[in-house]
């Protein structure tokens, strides 16, 4: 999406790239905007630690990960890599398993701890998917991440079917 062309980030932009006009889709526009999201970080993180240098920092990525890179403009990656946040919680919002996977993978070969990765299920997308939900979900735990996550606006026991997968012996007992 087109978004950033604020007077100030247009003049902000055209002085530090030294150009007069700017293009949506031109590489030095994308990467500046992608900077201004991981200063803003930065300078929230370092203000954050300086009052509480035990805090643990996360952040929210997009999936798929061209998603975060080149429309939220965010770099987590490089985020986890730099030790700027402690963890990221990717959305991995799919309603097919093997793309839900796919996307893991892509994340995985991305990170180089993924144990640093929390993997978010979208069940508020899949409450008419139970089925689907509980495979998501059981792709997510084997995946090797930090741990697999649920986003959902309502209750979970607004559908039997979720909620019941989720407070089974079976899943109760790991």
């Amino acid at each position: 999406p087109a978004y950033g062309y604020t007077e100030i980030n247009i003049g902000r932009f055209k002085e530090a790239a030294e150009l007069k006009t700017i293009e949506e889709k031109s590489e030095a526009w994308q990467d500046w905007k992608r900077r201004q999201v991981t200063e803003l970080l930065e300078l929230l993180v370092n203000k954050t630690r300086s009052l509480r240098p035990d805090i643990k920092v996360s952040a929210t990525g997009c999936m798929p990960y061209v998603r975060a890179y080149y429309e939220a403009f965010q770099d987590w990656p490089s985020w986890l890599k730099r030790g700027l946040v402690d963890f990221v919680t990717i959305m991995n919002y799919s309603p097919r398993p093997s793309e839900f996977k796919r996307w893991i993978t892509t994340a995985k070969a991305k990170t180089v701890d993924f144990s640093k990765v929390n993997i978010g299920v979208g069940a508020y997308k899949l409450t008419r998917s139970p089925e689907t939900f509980k495979q998501e979900f059981l792709i997510g735990e084997k995946a090797g991440c930090g741990a697999c996550v649920i986003f959902h606006y309502g209750s979970l026991l607004q559908n039997p079917a979720l909620g019941s997968f989720l407070i089974s012996d079976e899943n109760l007992q790991r």
